[in-house]
């Protein structure tokens, strides 16, 4: 018998390979019965959040944050098909990022439970589960979405995209200013100038560069990762070998936080592959021109179902 699941779709990521029929033709061929539902319909009905066994995630690392938010108490277990451009989260949980391998890699899955992020901020409480970040790659997201919005320019291949963005980033490395930053971990007060300053759920953010190699999303911490003016040099060379060779780092040394509070001026601050504050809604969103963030994380949150490989037959 068929394995019933929910296949939420969000058909604007990546490339247009994979349409809604192509999508439910191979979960059938791979044991799987699946009721479709487009990715915004699903996140305002929570019955397809609850339908079948688990629930399919056929999208970008933004359609698996916009499903954690949407939850709201439902415990079904999330198996994601990435679909996205730079697949994050799939890349950190070592997920393939071929449609066809993770379905038979369903058979004989592993289930795993996942840590949450939580940021709370002027845009209210939100989960996380790539990771919050101010400086260089909030502002390359930043300027890379209004680019996006006025050329029309269509990309044939995701690496082709990353590319891109990795380009950006290494012109803003160079001459970006950076944010000031007052930041309180336990009793500890510290104030610094900063390009870069990611608290990270996942080894991966931005245009797949692996900023935290001993992030693990099941540990029940996160890592937090910056880099000062005094470290541009070593910022702007490391992303430079990462655009030279294709090698997406890490890049820089991490600290394993639980909790933290952050007081920032204008920036742009993402929360993992969103923009949810700019520099121009300081004043009209916070007190005295900064914004107040909290960051905590809510242990072995999310369950995820998670490829396994085939067993192998005994002689």
């Amino acid at each position: 018998m068929p394995t019933d699941v929910a296949l939420l779709h969000n058909a604007k990521a990546g490339d247009e390979e994979f349409s809604a029929e192509k999508l439910v033709r191979l979960l059938r061929r791979g044991g799987y019965r699946a009721k479709y539902f487009p990715l915004k319909e699903a996140l305002k009905n929570k019955a397809a959040l609850k339908h079948g066994e688990f629930v399919v995630v056929a999208g970008g690392d933004g359609s698996i944050r916009k499903v954690a938010n949407a939850r709201g108490g439902v415990t079904q277990a999330i198996a994601e098909l990435p679909l996205g451009t730079a697949n994050n989260i799939a890349r950190s949980l070592g997920i393939p990022v071929a449609p066809e391998q993770v379905i038979a890699g369903w058979e004989h899955a592993v289930r795993r439970k996942l840590d949450l992020g939580v940021a709370r901020g002027p845009w209210g409480r939100k989960y996380f589960i790539e990771g919050v970040g101010l400086g260089l790659i909030g502002r390359a997201i930043a300027i890379i979405d209004d680019i996006d919005a006025t050329s029309g320019r269509v990309f044939s291949t995701s690496e082709d995209q990353l590319h891109r963005d990795l380009c950006v980033m290494t012109a803003l490395a160079m001459e970006m200013p950076a944010t000031e930053v007052k930041l309180t971990i336990d009793d500890d007060k510290m104030t610094d100038d900063y390009l870069l300053l990611e608290v990270l759920n996942i080894a991966r953010a931005g245009p797949g560069i692996e900023l935290a190699q001993d992030a693990d999303p099941g540990d029940g911490w996160l890592d937090l990762v910056s880099a000062t003016t005094r470290e541009r040099k070593d910022l702007t060379r490391s992303i430079e070998k990462c655009l030279a060779e294709s090698r997406h780092g890490p890049i820089l040394t991490s600290r394993k936080v639980r909790r933290l509070k952050l007081a920032v001026g204008k920036c742009e601050l993402r929360l993992d592959d969103k923009v949810v504050l700019r520099s121009k809604d300081f004043g009209k969103w916070t007190k005295d021109r900064r914004a107040r963030i909290e960051i905590s994380i809510e242990p072995k949150a999310i369950e995820f179902v998670l490829p396994g490989a085939a067993k192998k037959e005994e002689k």
